[in-house]
């Protein structure tokens, strides 16, 4: 930038005076000092003139450009691409910015945003029926009016377009009578989801839906009450869902329901089942009914008696079973009982041992003990990808190598925290010992998730083993794909060292690799 010009003022006849502190001495030398001081002050006064003038000029300027900018960026906005979309890709652009279901509708975020940008779009909006199937509302009695115009505009716009629904209620005491339900089972041909977090009493107000359900695909159930009592007829709306596939029972108030009788559900044919926390036993009560599921979660609950003892469970056969995600002591040996042939990705998240279940075998590794060896034996899958987490410390070398070295088709790894550690360490100690260790485990492997290394000699033990997988022996695959979940603290440490470059590096010659928050955020390398 250019320096300002100085402006030099001509030195007035009294100048000599300012250099000293004495006064004029004449009358004659102090009327000259005030005539010189008077024409300072005009000259002043007509150079406030002229820059308030200036001023004004250039606020006019500004308001001009301001204005002449407005109006070319609507000139750049009507020859913009965006505008000459043809309605149904702006549709489906439309569609794909809503959150994930559930919602709640908010004028800040799609769909309701879209009627603020202009008439096109909101005329696109309001006319594209897939924005507005999702339902979504905590019913309450305080806000019967608006959650009715809701629900009453979105069936509208919907159309006849598949609905998704979520209902809840809080902490609100709800009249099964609310008009907002009334509303939406009269629309029950066109339930495709259905989320309830419902007391019983409203869930049963859904009894008119039954044989009204030819598109319900999707149903979760959390009853936040215990008012489903065995003295009460079995609540079969959902019995004739033809097209039902995935069921999530994620309530401890739905422990008995699913056993008894009290909801009855098409259980032959599910593909999908979500079961909380909940008896081994009454986990393979239900499986014995799902014969065509191809996914599997459950939550085994807490006891304080061997109830998931092999003797005391059937053995379960599933056919078509390819996911299985457990949540599980380390003390239970239930596995031994299933037989999965199709059985494709497991996932297994110990949870803490409580007192008074059997204690943990060291002796023998967790695959032989769980019946997970036997599971693999008789079921004669191809195992490509497995999740171990675990929340303590207590999963040993011996149960980690026992179980990975017992699946060499395994392609994909997934570990915890300590888990992460565990594999990189001894597997950096055993190759120090047994040269052909690494060459014995996982030769298939392609892909691994790993939690961050917490110091210098885990990234070690992290840079030999990515150095070794991707060397491409004959006989072990080459590591494509590493994925880090790091805490903040360390993705910072990580920022202020090499270990970035050396991410960055692996990535460069073709290794695919992130890194994430614990949320699955992604951080760019």
């Amino acid at each position: 930038m250019a320096e300002l010009d100085t402006y030099h003022i001509g030195s007035s006849p009294v100048h000599a005076f300012l250099l000293s502190n004495l006064p004029p001495s004449t009358d004659e030398q102090m009327n000259v000092a005030l005539k010189a001081l008077l024409e300072l002050q005009k000259d002043l006064a007509d150079l406030d003139e002229c820059i308030a003038y200036m001023r004004a000029a250039l606020q006019r300027l500004l308001s001009k450009r301001s204005t002449l900018r407005e109006y070319a960026n609507a000139h750049k906005g009507l020859v913009s691409p965006l505008r000459r979309l043809p309605r149904e890709i702006l549709s489906e652009i439309f569609y794909h910015t809503l959150p994930a279901f559930p919602f709640k509708l908010s004028k800040d975020r799609s769909p309701l945003v879209l009627d603020h940008v202009c008439k096109q779009w909101r005329d696109v909006s309001r006319s594209t029926p897939a924005l507005w199937s999702q339902i979504s509302l905590d019913l309450s009695i305080s806000k019967v009016d608006r959650h009715v115009q809701y629900a009453a505009t979105c069936l509208t716009r919907s159309g006849d377009y598949p609905l998704s629904i979520s209902l809840g209620s809080g902490h609100n005491s709800v009249p099964s009578q609310h008009p907002v339900l009334t509303m939406l089972t009269s629309h029950s041909e066109r339930w495709l989801t259905l989320d309830l977090k419902l007391p019983s009493e409203l869930i049963r107000a859904l009894s008119a839906v039954k044989g009204r359900l030819p598109t319900l695909r999707d149903l979760r159930v959390f009853a936040i009450d215990s008012g489903w009592a065995h003295d009460v007829p079995p609540f079969d709306a959902f019995a004739s869902a033809a097209r039902l596939r995935h069921f999530n029972a994620s309530s401890g108030m739905l422990r008995d329901i699913v056993v008894n009788g009290s909801l009855v559900i098409p259980w032959k044919d599910l593909t999908s089942l979500v079961l909380d926390e909940r008896g081994c036993g009454d986990i393979w009560s239900i499986l014995q009914n799902c014969t065509h599921l191809v996914e599997l979660e459950a939550t085994f609950s807490p006891s304080t008696t061997p109830e998931d003892n092999t003797l005391h469970l059937p053995h379960l056969k599933l056919m078509h079973l390819r996911s299985l995600s457990l949540s599980l002591p380390q003390s239970s040996n239930s596995l031994s009982t299933l037989t999965l042939p199709a059985l494709e990705q497991a996932f297994f998240k110990f949870t803490e041992e409580f007192q008074g279940i059997l204690p943990v075998d060291g002796s023998r590794s967790w695959h032989l003990r769980s019946g997970f060896d036997a599971l693999l034996s008789q079921s004669s899958c191809a195992l490509i990808k497995l999740s171990l987490h675990e929340k303590g410390n207590s999963f040993t070398s011996q149960d980690l190598f026992g179980c990975l070295e017992v699946i060499p088709s395994l392609i994909e790894l997934d570990l915890s925290s300590s888990l992460s550690i565990r594999l990189l360490r001894d597997l950096a100690e055993r190759t120090s010992t047994v040269n052909t260790t690494q060459d014995k485990i996982l030769p298939r492997l392609r892909k691994i998730a790993l939690f961050q290394p917490p110091d210098r000699i885990s990234w070690d033990h992290l840079w030999e083993f990515l150095k070794f997988r991707r060397e491409g022996r004959d006989h072990i695959e080459i590591l494509q794909s590493l994925k880090l979940t790091s805490s903040i603290h360390g993705w910072l440490e990580c920022t202020q060292t090499r270990n970035l470059d050396r991410l960055r590096a692996f990535r460069a010659k073709g290794m695919d690799v992130e890194i994430v928050d614990r949320s699955g955020n992604l951080r760019w390398l």
